[in-house]
């Protein structure tokens, strides 16, 4: 059952008039939606929750209304929470603004700690403003031709397929949430049919046996940095992969009987990594300077920040000096943090693992995501086999100086 509530909040100056508040309870849950409605606290009635002036009671039974209705949308929907009641009412109290429900939407999110994806939505929904040069753009002014527009204008800036697609995926979601909402109607073809919204094939970024050995055994002069970075990198590649966020949020309660076991922050998954000898040498090296943190790694290092800053922090700066170990280690490709995740699944894939094995691993969610990560095989092995599988044919038709096929006698 839902209950909605009006109260008074009064104002912390003497003699002003307090704000009025919708509280929204569902299964115990609850929710305050400050409204724009002011007034003095002789004015208002705390038992009937309303006002002795006309106007601010019509003003309520609008807001009571429009509450009502959402709950009535969503009650239709399935199962919700005052979350939820709050989000739709706090977006249609707006309008179909954009940014205004970009905003809504990512603080959800954030609260969600998924602040990777509430950050995902405000580029995108600014990154489309700034190309209408209109921040009160509206939602239901999004349809085909714009995103056509706007993807020719990025693609004349020289963007990639993949970052076109990231803005045209983000959008969608966006634009799909708000018709979820009933915040707009559905237009007939999709803003979004016309525009690339796939993936494309992308170089593979994973090193090669002798350039991960070049790496690891690389003269970096007793550079500490250069030397922090690279056994970051090695624990990442001993652990099965492990991405560089997870290796940030690691814990030292996270290893117990020789087992390193974690939920992959982008998926969700528990994965279970055994430490081996590599690995505990690594975990040796990093001790001193955890001693009094509760992370395994030197990553999030200060506990009275915010802890997401610092593992971005820590990924620019990691990647800076992985681009200096990778022109010291004379490397044909530049390195990054997510290298050693694309290597160990290459490297896995070259003595034969089964690719559900590997997937498996990687903490993927089906074995499509793997295919992107693995190494294409080497052009030598691909020419051998297309000169065995021509060979298997023997006999061809003669033929003329000209190269013309002579006819069969």
């Amino acid at each position: 059952m839902t209950t909605i509530h009006f109260y008074l909040q009064p104002s912390l100056r003497p003699n002003r008039p307090g704000s009025i508040h919708l509280r929204i309870t569902h299964r115990r849950q609850t929710r305050s939606i400050a409204l724009p409605i002011k007034v003095h606290p002789c004015d208002w009635d705390a038992r009937r929750e309303y006002s002795n002036i006309e106007s601010i009671n019509k003003q309520l039974d609008e807001k009571r209304l429009l509450t009502g209705r959402i709950i009535t949308i969503l009650s239709s929907q399935g199962v919700y929470t005052a979350e939820d009641i709050a989000l739709r009412y706090r977006c249609l109290a707006k309008g179909n603004n954009l940014l205004s429900f970009t905003m809504e939407l990512s603080s959800i999110y954030i609260r969600r700690r998924q602040e990777r994806t509430a950050r995902a939505y405000l580029t995108a929904a600014g990154r489309l403003c700034q190309f209408c040069r209109n921040k009160s753009l509206l939602i239901s002014q999004i349809n085909s031709s714009l995103m056509i527009d706007f993807e020719r204008r990025l693609q004349d800036e020289g963007l990639t397929g993949n970052t076109i697609s990231f803005y045209m995926r983000n959008l969608r979601a966006i634009y799909n949430k708000a018709v979820q909402m009933q915040l707009i109607i559905p237009q007939e073809v999709s803003p979004f049919k016309y525009v690339f919204t796939g993936r494309e094939k992308t170089i593979k970024r994973a090193l090669s046996k002798d350039e991960v050995n070049r790496l690891n055994n690389a003269n970096i002069h007793g550079n500490k940095q250069l030397r922090f970075a690279r056994q970051l990198f090695f624990f990442g590649f001993h652990a099965k992969g492990m991405s560089f966020v997870d290796m940030a949020y690691l814990k030292k309660s996270d290893y117990k009987n020789g087992i390193l076991r974690y939920r992959r922050k982008k998926t969700g998954r528990i994965i279970e990594v055994k430490v081996t000898q590599q690995l505990r040498k690594l975990i040796d090296f990093f001790a001193p300077m955890t001693r009094e943190s509760e992370y395994l790694l030197p990553i999030i290092t200060n506990p009275e920040k915010n802890e997401r800053l610092q593992y971005e922090s820590a990924l620019r700066l990691q990647n800076s000096r992985l681009k200096t170990l990778s022109r010291l280690s004379k490397l044909t490709h530049k390195l990054s943090t997510h290298v050693c995740r694309h290597t160990w699944a290459s490297l896995a894939k070259q003595i034969n693992t089964p690719l559900a094995v590997i997937s498996e691993s990687l903490g993927h969610s089906d074995e499509k995501t793997t295919q992107i990560y693995l190494a294409s095989f080497d052009r030598k092995i691909l020419d051998r086999v297309g000169e065995r599988v021509s060979d298997l044919i023997t006999h061809f038709p003669p033929t003329n100086s000209r190269g013309i096929e002579l006819a069969h006698r």
